[in-house]
């Protein structure tokens, strides 16, 4: 059985096109849809609803009375899904080839070293307008445990993996950006595959969209968070390899974030975040930085050596 596991927040305009994605499918086996509906203040749970009744073998709606945000609403619509495959897909996106499950299904029953695999999709805005393809050509073919621990920039709703993942870590639970967590935990289990012969699903740019109409401060302090603690869980398994690369991706962030951004509201958010993951040393650094390197000219003489020890 494959588990397809949505989630979906306000998305009454977008959802019947990811539902029937999902409906559409030609599976010689089964498959159930797990839709976490995170109390949308529009009409999606209505619409969820009325699924649910059309397609009861199909469809598990797991409503909530209160918002439970993107990340904890996703983590608990995974740990509901039963299958010995799982499928991701959002509410305002949308699968287009009915064959996709089967085709996936298929490759990871006949090639067991690989955990998952995955395939490309186009970008589309809000009135379903292609804005480019998402993956890079360096991700299509194969993709060692390495690659997939360090976090693989792969489109979540063109994954299909195993359901090896019994118990999650607690470090997982803290993350704002479960995606990238999952991936680099699947890296432990096995390698990736870019299937090329599946139609490229839809991935939904909007301004109402959960994560890409957040502003670029609120991704980038959110990308640090999850850094934090996906480092903090190898560290604590002492992988000492993958620890050493979110911790030198953790600083990048941390160094371009304090550069990038600079208005009071924005610095007292800043010092709350060290404060946050434990970096107190690196916020009296910053804020040393900005307040006196900055206004002596070093600061650009600084970034420059910073970012040459980063190989950027």
């Amino acid at each position: 059985m494959v588990s397809v596991c949505m989630i979906t927040y306000n998305h009454e305009l977008y959802i019947r096109d990811a539902l029937d994605g999902v409906v559409m499918q030609k599976t010689n086996f089964k498959i159930e849809l797990i839709i976490g509906e995170d109390c949308s203040n529009d009409g999606t749970r209505k619409i969820c609803e009325d699924y649910a009744a059309k397609y009861p073998k199909l469809i598990q709606l797991l409503p909530s009375d209160r918002n439970l945000g993107m990340s904890q609403n996703g983590i608990r619509t995974l740990e509901s899904c039963k299958g010995n495959y799982i499928a991701l897909i959002d509410g305002d996106d949308y699968w287009t080839d009915p064959l996709k499950l089967q085709k996936q299904v298929d490759f990871l029953e006949n090639n067991p070293e690989f955990v998952l695999c995955f395939h490309d999709a186009r970008i589309i805005d809000w009135n379903n307008k292609i804005k480019g393809n998402y993956l890079k050509e360096s991700l299509k073919g194969v993709i060692d445990k390495n690659k997939l621990k360090r976090g693989a920039n792969i489109l979540p709703l063109t994954l299909c993996f195993r359901n090896v993942i019994k118990e999650f870590p607690n470090e997982f639970f803290k993350v704002p950006n479960a995606d990238t967590f999952l991936i680099s935990l699947l890296g432990t289990y096995g390698k990736g595959f870019f299937l090329s012969d599946i139609k490229k699903s839809c991935y939904r740019h909007h301004s109402l969209g959960i994560w890409s109409s957040k502003s670029e401060f609120y991704k980038q302090t959110n990308r640090i968070i999850t850094y934090h603690w996906i480092r903090s869980y190898y560290k604590r398994k002492e992988e000492i390899d993958t620890y050493k690369y979110f911790n030198q991706i953790f600083y990048k962030e941390n160094f371009l974030l304090v550069e990038e951004h600079s208005t009071i509201t924005q610095d007292v958010q800043i010092v709350n975040l060290y404060l946050n993951t434990g970096q107190f040393r690196t916020s009296l650094w910053f804020g040393l930085y900005k307040s006196v390197f900055k206004l002596t000219g070093r600061g650009h003489f600084l970034r420059k050596r910073y970012l040459k020890s980063l190989n950027l």
